[in-house]
């Protein structure tokens, strides 16, 4: 059933709707993108998860004429159950989060001949892949395709709810359990399929690698108080959590015709093939409560300011491990009882003092209008049928985000927006209403050009900035 659908009747879908394993690599890398086979990766969990890591290796000469893709995609079989191997009671309510194939993750990296070319840490990784997810794919594939990677979204201003009139939540619950006729809920002892796209740098590269290089991949597990929730105030007590029983890595190939191998050494005999990257940087800034004006500078770690960057604003309370939270909860307006509500009002990101593709606006509505606006411009929305599946009402009820676009591209230029210094220090200044009434994490992701390159004895140099 189609949540839009059911939403508006009032009714939630009684099944969870079925992996589809076909659209695993669907259209990420447009028309061009095909694979011939794939390198599948398993793992026995008892031998493998090692202090909550997870690797995957297919070593050099693994592959003769076989030319890696950037994609990859974990298959899972994973089971609900407490710390001591049972499944919840029927009358408890317990589902993941939003996209909790990749929630599951604090971090991935990965490495080709032993050189890091894609890395995550303080547990961004998963803001990554939901943001890619959430303004990369339009309406009708997020509730088609991106399910097969756990996307059953939550309703504006239903994060928090977990419960049967969330239908996001509820079809979360499905994918592990079945609903009897009394309403309560039988979870399953044996083991859902599910599937998770990694997304890394390295899954940005638009060519197949080439053969006689190895790659691995580090996989750090998140605490399940992070991608699991409930109502059940005995849930950190129980230790529920999704076990891994089976994994399969699929790491897509291209095969190489011999005489199409023998010429792509020739060329590496001549120079080294260079990989552009689009690299994604992020980074966690803490704003105490009882502030009411904030602004930093350096927001990044590169001399170089980067092609976009968002600004994600979480309460902390939300985003830190707590069964009884969703951490996806975007926001712009901060509230605590007893205390007066906190909205942002204002925002700006400046280069060298100039603004960045800011409209001015005053006040929390007139601010969120603006932000809205932008978001669209800035993903190039505008003027075409497509949409990333949010609505204004939803954006302020859950989904609020700042995205600012700090290149020269036609579509800026366009809109009229000022085309700040590459190089410059990069400020942000944020005011709210009143004092924050709890501390809230504030997330940068900033987006740049990278690459790496591969000479002919596979020797791996990454390039941090293109």
């Amino acid at each position: 059933m189609d949540l839009e659908a059911s939403r508006a009747s009032g009714a939630v879908a009684t099944s969870a709707p079925a992996f589809n394993a076909g659209d695993l690599f669907w259209n990420t890398k447009g028309s061009d993108y095909s694979w011939t086979s794939s390198f599948n990766l398993n793992f026995n969990p008892a031998s493998s998860i090692n202090n909550h890591l997870l690797t995957f290796e297919v070593p050099r000469l693994a592959s003769p004429n076989c030319a890696f893709l950037g994609d990859a995609v974990l298959q899972m079989q994973l089971i609900l159950e407490d710390k001591d191997g049972l499944q919840p009671k029927p009358e408890i309510r317990i589902a993941p989060i939003n996209l909790f194939t990749s929630g599951m993750f604090r971090s991935v990296r990965v490495f080709l001949n032993e050189v890091e070319v894609s890395s995550s840490e303080m547990g961004a990784y998963f803001l990554r892949c939901y943001m890619s997810e959430l303004t990369g794919l339009d309406s009708s594939s997020k509730v088609g395709h991106a399910q097969t990677y756990g996307w059953y979204r939550d309703f504006g201003g239903e994060f928090q709810n977990p419960s049967a009139t969330n239908p996001g939540f509820f079809s979360r619950m499905l994918l592990f359990g079945k609903q009897e006729a009394g309403g309560n809920i039988t979870y399953k002892k044996d083991p859902t399929t599910c599937y998770t796209r990694l997304w890394t740098d390295f899954s940005s590269c638009s060519l197949p690698i080439v053969p006689d290089v190895g790659i691995r991949l580090e996989l750090v597990l998140q605490d399940p108080a992070f991608y699991l929730h409930t109502s059940d105030k005995n849930a950190a007590k129980m230790g529920y959590r999704l076990k891994i029983s089976a994994a399969t890595l699929i790491l897509p190939v291209k095969t190489l015709a011999t005489g199409l191998a023998l010429d792509l050494e020739k060329k590496l005999a001549e120079k080294p093939i260079t990989y552009p990257l689009g690299r994604v940087e992020s980074k966690m800034i803490s704003i105490p409560a009882s502030l009411q004006n904030f602004s930093t500078d350096k927001l990044t770690q590169s001399s170089l300011n980067p092609d976009r960057v968002a600004v994600i604003l979480i309460a902390a309370q939300v985003w830190n491990p707590n069964y009884l939270t969703n951490p996806l909860e975007f926001s712009s307006r901060f509230r605590s009882p007893g205390m007066t509500q906190a909205d942002l009002i204002r925002a700006a990101l400046t280069v060298n003092g100039q603004p960045v593709d800011q409209e001015p606006c005053n006040g929390n509505e007139q601010l969120a209008a603006c932000a809205f606006r932008m978001l669209y411009k800035n993903l190039g929305q505008i003027d075409r049928k497509g949409d990333c599946a949010i609505s204004l009402n939803e954006f302020n009820e859950g989904y609020f985000f700042l995205l600012y676009d700090l290149t020269a591209s036609g579509r800026a230029a366009n809109s009229g927006a000022k085309q700040p210094a590459r190089v410059g220090n990069l400020r942000l200044d944020l005011h709210f209403s009143a004092p924050l009434p709890f501390s809230i994490n504030c997330f940068i992701t900033a987006e740049y050009g990278s690459s790496i390159m591969i000479d002919k004895n596979r020797s791996v140099k990454y390039n941090f900035i293109a």
